[in-house]
């Protein structure tokens, strides 16, 4: 959005109350935004409002006239389904809705996922799922990760990431783990905290926790559970942002991450970790098929399976040639599959491909 904005295209975006964006950010970039109010009160009432949500999306698009709409999940597919709008572009975010649904909301799906001229996925098995379930022609799907800016997440930070070291008090650490997704319940950070417990004779491995958008009671249950797990002293708390190029310097100092969320897509997180030549450990979800291969790109574990997110913590603390070897292969993969820049241009010509036609 924003550097379609920068190269002088004007946009708009419509959004739910719940991700309205900064109006000071989008009016340096002379972004309108639209959005779709949230009433205090009840689910029902929620609901009952999502009724209109076609509404906005049709106000919108009446006023603003633009050359093509680009819908961002299958909800907002949804919203978009009963204009008649084109061209439009759909890009669907993750396995989420796909797995489960009911008859109903079915049919709608398909409808609106149908009216796409083109939709665009992060994952060449989505990819294959959407066809299948929708009955989408191949052809009219393209795998197409946003990206990351490999300017910023890279190997290096020589001198950032002896800071950490020093400031965080690791440098007695053999082997450092990191959890960078938010510190909620979602991600199962306390399997995280008991694996890394779990490990024997790693009693020079290290644990940093970013708590990120997470509340902090629950950072609060984190802390208290790595004390009565005895492992505190070895555990790390972040309790702030950090901006891109301090998150890079982090994924540099750690030899692997790990991201176990019950449900996912291909997070931006994964990849920036990946560019950095840290090891991911990620759920087992059909997301991630083709991107990251057991024992090859990374390693796969069920959500809450402690024991087996143990031994793979294990396995990297005793074996140090597993970054390098690991490090080499996601490097290149995500030149190919997630270089913002060039991504940011097979995407603009899509879109001219469609305005010309």
């Amino acid at each position: 959005m924003m550097a379609f904005a920068d190269i002088g295209w004007n946009v708009s975006i419509i959004t739910r109350k719940t991700y309205e964006l900064s109006p000071s950010v989008l009016r340096s970039a002379k972004i309108r935004q639209y959005v779709i109010p949230r009433p205090p009160g009840s689910q029902l009432a929620y609901g009952l409002l999502t009724l209109a949500f076609p509404i906005y999306f049709r106000k919108a698009v009446l006023e603003t006239k633009p050359d093509v709409v680009h819908v961002h999940s299958i909800l907002y597919a949804m919203i978009s389904a009963f204009s008649e709008f084109h061209p439009k572009i759909i890009t669907v975010w993750g396995y989420h809705h796909i797995l489960k649904s009911w008859r109903v909301k079915r049919w709608l799906e398909r409808k609106s996922i149908r009216s796409a001229d083109i939709i665009t996925v992060n994952s060449p098995s989505l990819a294959e799922r959407i066809s299948e379930v929708y009955g989408v022609p191949p052809e009219k799907i393209v795998f197409l990760f946003w990206g990351v800016d490999l300017s910023v997440f890279r190997r290096g930070y020589k001198d950032k990431v002896e800071w950490l070291r020093r400031t965080l008090d690791l440098e007695w650490a053999e082997t450092i783990f990191i959890s960078p997704r938010a510190a909620t319940p979602h991600y199962n950070v306390d399997v995280i905290v008991k694996a890394f417990a779990n490990l024997s004779k790693c009693d020079k491995a290290a644990l940093i926790i970013l708590r990120g958008t997470g509340k902090g009671e629950y950072i609060d249950k984190i802390a208290k559970l790595a004390r009565k797990l005895e492992v505190h002293h070895r555990v790390r708390i972040i309790d702030r942002f950090l901006s891109e190029e301090e998150m890079a310097a982090m994924f540099n100092l750690c030899d692997a991450f790990v991201s176990i969320p019950n449900t996912d897509q291909i997070a931006f997180t994964v990849v920036e970790g990946m560019a950095c030549g840290s090891i991911p450990i990620i759920s087992d979800l059909p997301d991630y098929n083709g991107i990251i291969d057991h024992g090859i790109g990374g390693f796969r574990v069920k959500p809450r399976d402690v024991n087996s997110l143990a031994s793979i913590m294990e396995l990297i603390a005793k074996d140090k040639s597993l970054r390098e070897i690991i490090a080499s292969r996601n490097i290149e993969l995500v030149k190919k599959f997630a270089d913002r820049r060039r991504n940011l241009k097979r995407m603009y010509k899509l879109y001219e491909s469609l305005i010309s036609h």
